[in-house]
């Protein structure tokens, strides 16, 4: 559908905030939540590891 044809006379990709500014995201947005991602996923993964490798291997095995 051209932009000219659709109902509201604009593209309906454009989106615009609650005020009628266009939305905008900021361009570090997108690699701060990925860098906040894998800081979460790595202390959640290292976290557990070290404490298994700190029990001995039958204490582990009791335990589950």
């Amino acid at each position: 559908m051209h932009r000219s044809q659709h109902p509201a006379g604009r593209d309906p990709a454009h989106r615009r905030g609650q005020h009628g500014d266009p939305v905008t995201i900021p361009p570090q947005a997108p690699l701060s939540g990925l860098a906040a991602a894998l800081v979460v996923g790595a202390l959640a993964g290292w976290y557990p590891a070290l404490r298994a490798a700190r029990m001995s291997p039958v204490e582990a095995l009791r335990t589950l």
